[in-house]
This record gives C-alpha cells, structure tokens and sequence, in this order.
C-alpha cells in the first residue's frame, strides 16, 4: 500500500493550507482514508486526486452543495460543468460593463454639482440600464456627433453593439452558427464590414478614456477572449455556403 499523508504533506502536494483542507472534510466533501494513532488524519493518493477536484470545480464557482451533490468526475461532465461556468462569467461580464458605462455616466453627471441629488442619481443609473444607446456612448464615449474621431457614426456602434450582444447570447444558449439564427447574425455581419470592421470598432473602444482602457487586465483579457469567440461566431455563421 503507498505510503499515507499527514494533513500537511497533502497541504504542500496541492498548494493549500491546512485550514482549507480541514474546512472541505468538516464540510463533508474529503475523508481520510485512516485515521492514525492520536486521531490523526491520513490521506491516500486517491485523496489527494479528490481534493484537486473539489479546488478545481470551485475555481469554476461551484458551491460547496453542488461539488457534493453532483457527480462531475468524467469528461463530459466536466466540459458541460465548464462551459456552465464560461456563461456565468459572460454574464457578469456583461453587467459589469453595464455598471461600469452607470459609473462613467454619474460622473459626467455630477461633475459640476456641489452637492449629491440622490433622485438624479437613480434616475441616471436607471436610463443606461433601460436605454442601450446610451448605454454604447457611455462605453466608446461618444460626445454628440464624434465620428470624424472616431470614423464610426453612432448609428454604426450602436448596430455593432446590438450584434454582439446577440450574438453572445446566441453562444449562451449553444446555438449553431448554421442554425437560421445563427446565419441571421452572420448576415448582419458581413452588412457591418465583417473581421476589418470589427477590428477597427474593438480599436475604438480600447482608446484612451473608454471603458475598455480603464479595464484591469484580468477584464480586459476575458472580455477580449469574448470578443474573439463572438467574432470566430459570426466567421462561420457568414462563410459562404
């Protein structure tokens, strides 16, 4: 029999504390596979390919019920768990951004104000939510007409906008690129100018003074990880059949 690890050796092994191994076997979800002399608790190889498990499927965001309840122990399992977590990140990308073109919005409205009118803060965090126009301007910062900077009209950004928001959301609910909606969407894209317009509207939005430059990287990378697959999306939606 391989030799048993004391609750630090398998501490060590995995790169957690002692601590966190103990809380997950309060919890229930690793057992020792003896316990020694003085109630001390020792784990086998096989402990320590579980107590990965558990890490991994809580760095997808799983809850300590899900990782017991359910059983994610085979491929398949573990892509459909993944890809599970690949929406949910999506998601709070997305109402991030949202909160984030609120907060660019607060600012500009109370830039020059003394004092906070808590009425029209509401009121302005409930028309970026409500209204996706300027929800956009907030996003590329669009004065009034900024397209001899820009070299987008806003009529444009805001149809580039729609289409990835639709498209994100066809990728959420694993729709094909052939399906109709999907070919839908890839026709919209190439009346948008397709990848080279695509490109130059992304550039737009990484410029000094956007949201997407007051991004930490983390955000940044992910969302633009999103912007590839959207775009890898609408390649194969519009490529001629």
């Amino acid at each position: 029999m391989a030799k048993l690890m004391t609750v630090g050796e398998l501490a060590k092994r995995v790169g957690v504390t002692v601590r966190t191994i103990q809380y997950y076997d309060q919890k229930g979800l690793l057992h020792p596979s003896k316990i020694g002399d003085a109630n001390q608790r020792l784990y086998s190889d096989s402990d320590e390919t579980e107590m990965r498990r558990i890490l991994v499927l809580k760095y997808l965001g799983l809850s300590l019920s899900d990782i017991a309840g359910r059983d994610i122990s085979s491929k398949d399992e573990f892509a459909h768990a993944v890809r599970e977590s690949e929406d949910k990140l999506s998601q709070e990308i997305v109402r991030s951004f949202e909160r984030m073109s609120a907060l660019k919005a607060l600012i500009n409205a109370f830039e020059n104000e003394d004092e906070v009118d808590w009425a029209r803060a509401t009121a302005v965090i409930d028309l970026v939510q409500s209204n996706s126009e300027l929800f956009w301007e907030q996003v590329a910062g669009f004065e009034d007409d900024d397209s001899s900077h820009t070299g987008f009209s806003r009529q444009e950004m805001l149809a580039w906008h729609s289409l990835m928001g639709e498209t994100i959301e066809a990728m959420q609910k694993h729709a094909d690129p052939l399906s109709e909606r999907g070919m839908a969407l890839g026709a919209r894209y190439r009346s948008l100018g397709g990848i080279d317009r695509a490109m130059q509207g992304f550039a737009v939005m990484d410029e000094p003074g956007k949201i997407m430059s007051s991004m930490d990287d983390r955000g940044r990378a992910f969302y633009q990880k999103l912007q590839k697959q959207a775009l890898d999306y609408l390649e194969r939606a519009s490529a001629p059949r």
